[in-house]
């Protein structure tokens, strides 16, 4: 362990020998130093930093997440040992060259070595894509960690400097590894002089690569920090290294082996590298860390460090994310292999990347349910997709008449109910696109109530409503109450006799056969706006409602539970409950959702669902 005497400044070096010689004499430091022949003196260290810690007024970093920890964690673990099929980008030193892209490198080579871990595959992802196309930070001026652009953007493949012109990754890293300060040589020529950050724009810029830029880009699942020595490891140990950053001391150029602490408290700047395992060396337990300073720095370009202590900050800034195994390019294929390619496919691969986007963003906001791009409308702008929703919502629902709002009264509600299992709801079906929902859900209400009192379920014509609803607009849109007043006066065409075409026509009710008779509804009641009335009201049968689709589109499964109803543009039915959600029946076909249906909690007023429900009162009925 380190000795109290080890932890005295020594006083400010003007040369790398006296600070080498400082710490090779000083009683209880466990590392050796020698001179660096990267850097001609101390203050040219700081062009090779550029990570913000925490405390800086620009720090920025994903919210902390608790992990479970491991209560076997090893007292040695090395993370190109563990997962060897991915030494190649774990164990491989790269070089920021003279630029403060260190943010950069920390945060791509963590990512690099993840999504290896996670698919198997060694591919080098690109720094230069990171540092200068990112929103983390300002290229060779410093930046945070890049771990929420990775989730919210992705990044393109990338090598190194030396990888240029091999055409095997979109965008290499376009600095190349120099000499800084001190004589130069072959391999590192001396480093040009200082300018601008690198401007690559959004292209790859190698030639001969057949991939896009844009459909190279991998993105992360997710993105955390991480706080707490065993955290940390359980976290390393079960999904591979991390980016950390911490405070660089003028002392640290200096290290060549052993367990780095500082000797020195005059500080150069903030520096981001790649947390890779940890092990203990002379009863002193340390992480092991990889630089991007290349290989011919300190332990072949790596570093061990104090652990359990936060020295010089480096369990302090840790973070992290979990990777996806495809790159968008790999989704839209697997998309066009199950719905079919579209006509305009480049404008629908624009549309389903910035769908991935909001699927990543609705995942963190619904952890209860699953959003996938694997879903029949994940190709569509929301301009498109908007074309499905047809509900004109508030405004002419309150002027219809009705026979009265049904309340909960405190009478004992059923544990649960489900009323595609009593035979009163036909199967799910597709509006197209067309703006029917509205039928849909009229249709659907009158549906259950007719069978529940008469006990035959008839499927009814939406195509009726759509061309002969004189309120509503057709495939523009339409109310559900017009619709189940209009089958209280007119009655029910069946869907058989009057098929959908999925747009508006000539009404040809007069040579329908009628399902549901004129004078069958007698009337509609409205529900109040609590869960209770509406579980009330679903015990009676299945109710029309509208609601807020905007959560809809890329909806795989699960129960919504943070769905705010701004707006109410889209109809559907409510078909059933239990202690922990409304089971609610739309109209986009079984390819959509659980195969055609949604759940919205109960917990809440999710997506607007309480805001306007109604039900048809059929003839005979006891009104309640």
């Amino acid at each position: 362990m380190i000795r109290a005497s080890a932890l005295v400044p020594v006083a400010a070096a003007v040369s790398w020998q006296e600070i080498v010689d400082n710490v090779n004499t000083q009683e209880g430091v466990m590392w050796k130093a020698s001179v660096p022949t990267k850097f001609g003196a101390p203050e040219d260290v700081k062009d090779f930093l550029g990570a913000y810690v925490p405390g800086d007024a620009e720090y920025e970093a994903p919210d902390v997440m608790e992990i479970a920890t491991n209560a076997e964690v090893p007292t040695a673990f090395d993370s190109a040992t563990n997962w060897p099929q991915c030494a190649a980008t774990i164990s491989n030193v790269r070089d920021q060259s003279a630029c403060g892209s260190c943010w950069a490198f920390g945060s791509v080579e963590s990512f690099e070595d993840r999504a290896c871990i996670a698919t198997g595959k060694p591919v080098h992802y690109s720094p230069e894509d990171t540092a200068f196309n990112s929103n983390a930070g300002m290229g060779c001026n410093g930046g945070n960690t890049a771990w929420n652009w990775f989730k919210s953007t992705g990044v393109v493949t990338g090598g190194d400097y030396t990888d240029k012109g091999k055409g095997d990754t979109c965008l290499p890293y376009s600095l190349a590894p120099c000499a800084h300060h001190v004589p130069p040589s072959a391999k590192y020529p001396a480093c040009p002089g200082e300018g601008p950050s690198p401007r690559p724009g959004r292209q790859c810029s190698e030639s001969g690569y057949s991939g896009s830029y844009s459909g190279d880009k991998l993105r992360a699942a997710s993105a955390y920090s991480v706080r707490g020595v065993s955290q940390i490891q359980t976290e390393i140990m079960t999904n591979g290294p991390v980016y950390v950053s911490f405070t660089v001391y003028d002392d640290f150029p200096t290290y060549k082996s052993g367990v780095y602490h500082a000797t020195s408290r005059k500080q150069l700047g903030g520096h981001a590298v790649e947390n890779v395992g940890w092990g203990t060396l002379g009863g002193q337990a340390y992480w092991r860390i990889k630089n991007s300073w290349n290989e011919e720095w300190g332990d072949g370009g790596h570093f061990k460090i104090v652990r359990g202590t936060n020295e010089c900050g480096i369990e302090g800034g840790v973070s992290a994310g979990k990777v996806s195994a495809s790159t968008d390019a790999d989704k839209w294929e697997e998309w066009k292999a199950e719905f079919g390619a579209p006509n305009d496919e480049a404008a629908s691969f624009t549309a389903f990347q910035q769908n991935l986007k909001k699927i990543a963003e609705l995942q963190e906001e619904e952890p209860l349910a699953e959003f996938s791009h694997m879903t029949p409308f994940a190709h569509m702008s929301s301009e498109e997709f908007s074309v499905r929703l047809g509900y004109k919502g508030t405004g002419a629902w309150s002027e219809m008449p009705s026979l009265g709002e049904h309340t909960y009264n405190g009478e004992e509600l059923a544990a649960s109910v489900d009323w595609t299992t009593k035979g009163a709801v036909t199967p799910v079906k597709d509006q197209g696109q067309c703006g029917s929902c509205w039928a849909f859900s009229a249709t659907g209400t009158v549906e259950g109530a007719v069978q529940i009192a008469h006990g035959k379920l008839t499927s009814l014509s939406e195509q009726h409503l759509v061309d002969c609803e004189p309120r509503s607009s057709g495939c523009q849109g339409g109310y559900m109450d017009a619709a189940v007043k209009y089958h209280e006066s007119h009655g029910a065409c069946t869907e058989a006799s009057y098929g959908y075409t999925a747009r508006t026509g000539r009404c040809r009710e007069s040579s329908c056969t009628k399902g549901v008779q004129a004078g069958t509804v007698s009337g509609v009641k409205t529900v109040g706006k609590s869960a209770q009335s509406m579980m009330s009201a679903i015990a009676k049968g299945p109710v029309s409602i509208g609601v807020d689709a905007g959560r809809f589109q890329t909806y795989r499964s699960g129960i919504l539970s943070n769905c705010n109803g701004r707006s109410l543009d889209h109809g559907v039915l409510a078909v059933g409950y239990d202690s922990q959600s409304f089971k609610v029946k739309n109209s986009w076909g079984r390819s959509w959702g659980e195969n055609g249906y949604i759940r919205l909690s109960t917990s809440g007023n999710q997506c607007g669902m309480l805001n306007e429900g109604i039900y048809p009162v059929i003839s005979g009925d006891v009104a309640v």
